[in-house]
């Protein structure tokens, strides 16, 4: 699924409602805000817990041969990536808070914010397109 962004119209509106698709059927936007069902974070972050065990999971059978070089398994070095993508996505969507004036990714931002209460969005942006 593609990510939020821009619209080729250039309608911030319809941008807010990409990003409220892209979130979930947890997420509602009303005007330029969003609202949040209870178990957003829940909902969201189910498919990356799951990737993230996985990827755990291998690295803890990695034989010591492996970790330290002896031997080469390029599978070791797909899996070391795999935790840090599966909880954070440094390649996706990030969001820009202006009491901090940061760029924070995503997933970042939905773990460390308050979600029930309205967000104002000012606008979306795709770096991507």
């Amino acid at each position: 699924m593609p990510g939020p962004g821009t619209c080729p119209t250039g309608s911030r509106k319809q941008a807010i409602h990409e990003l409220a698709r892209f979130l979930g059927p947890l997420c509602r936007c009303v005007g330029d805000q969003l609202t949040f069902g209870s178990d957003l974070k829940g909902s969201f972050f189910r498919k990356g817990y799951v990737c993230f065990r996985a990827a755990a999971e291998v690295l803890a059978q990695t034989a010591f041969s492996v970790f330290n070089g002896s031997k080469i398994a390029p599978a070791f070095d797909s899996a070391l990536t795999g935790p840090n993508d599966s909880y954070e996505d440094r390649y996706g969507v990030y969001i820009y808070t202006a009491d901090t004036g940061t760029l924070e990714t995503l997933d970042h931002w939905l773990r460390h914010t308050d979600l029930s209460q309205p967000v104002y969005i000012g606008g979306v942006v795709d770096y991507h397109r």
